[in-house]
């Protein structure tokens, strides 16, 4: 055995390798999205179907698969990658305070109160900012 033909070898099993470890993680990946699209899918059902105009409706809504939502950010978004930084500011948006220094926790008030009216706004707002964070589980 030459050492042209070892190291051709070589050259052959790492590109092998590589192929291997790229496709095990593209499933990984293509799974975490299939659980973080599932996880928020009843959840912007219920959001659209909702006929309750109550105060706290949309609240009661979120925060009931909330934590869901954020297993599902936190093992989706290790997959991401340049997008990484995106993404966790759009959960951010959508699920805590603007100012996080003072509101380090969890959120979800924002969407409530308000007449009838501004319900129905906060609710689309919260339909939209999911809609924003689904977007980067259909890339």
């Amino acid at each position: 055995m030459t050492l042209e033909y070892f190291i051709a070898l070589l050259i052959l099993a790492c590109i092998g390798a590589y192929f291997v470890w790229r496709n095990n993680f593209k499933t990984r990946q293509a799974n975490a999205a299939a659980t973080f699209r599932a996880a928020f899918d009843l959840t912007l059902s219920d959001l659209r179907n909702s006929e309750s105009n109550s105060v706290n409706a949309t609240y009661d809504i979120l925060m009931a698969s909330f934590p869901a939502h954020e297993s599902a950010v936190l093992e989706f978004s290790r997959f991401l990658g340049f997008n990484r930084k995106a993404f966790l500011e759009a959960w951010h948006k959508y699920a805590y305070h603007e100012d996080m220094k003072k509101h380090p926790f969890p959120f979800l008030e924002k969407y409530s109160g308000g007449d009838v009216v501004e319900r129905k706004r906060l609710r689309n707002l919260a339909i939209t900012n999911i809609n924003h964070l689904l977007s980067y589980a259909n890339a």
